[in-house]
């Protein structure tokens, strides 16, 4: 037989206030089809502003996202800002990816994230390595690496990772 022990809490951790949250996510189109701005707003109760988070996309010539500026304010104080910029091949593949963060919209960049793809004849890729300087100060706190194997039907047989993080000192 199971033997059962009954737990009694303090109330005061259960007491707790509902509050419902309204999101409203409102896009905007180019005459191309593609989103050009893109607005993600929630309003409390009451009707005031909890959070809001507006991407404005920019494309080139052959329509592929090339920069996208996400603007977040969450607490009523300075909205971080980040930027992401993307390249591509040829063949319309993504060969990289780099987002910069303003976090106290001051104009000075904070942190620097890079994905770099490799990738085969088909498009899939066969290595990222994402690379975080956090402080942006032109040195990785930490990167990964991942390789993917696929077979001869293109489907995936390995995936391995490294990961490297760098713990700073002060001196």
């Amino acid at each position: 037989m199971e033997s059962v022990e009954e737990v009694s809490w303090p109330a005061e951790l259960y007491e707790a206030t509902a509050t419902w949250v309204t999101t409203v996510l409102t896009d905007a189109y180019d005459n191309h089809g593609n989103p050009y701005l893109s607005t993600v707003i929630q309003t409390d109760d009451s009707g005031a502003v909890v959070s809001r988070r507006e991407s404005s996309m920019e494309y080139d010539a052959r329509g592929r996202l090339v920069r996208e500026v996400v603007v977040v304010d969450g607490d009523g104080g300075t909205p971080p800002n980040a930027q992401v910029t993307t390249t591509y091949d040829k063949s319309d593949y993504v060969l990289a990816k780099v987002t910069t963060t303003d976090s106290n919209s001051d104009r000075v960049i904070d942190a620097t994230k890079t994905t770099a793809f490799g990738l085969d004849h088909k498009g899939r890729v066969l290595v990222s390595t994402i690379t975080d300087d956090t402080d942006n100060d032109g040195v990785a706190d930490s990167s990964e690496r991942t390789s993917t194997t696929y077979d001869g039907k293109g489907r995936i047989t390995r995936v391995w990772w490294l990961t490297r993080s760098v713990r700073r000192t002060s001196c």
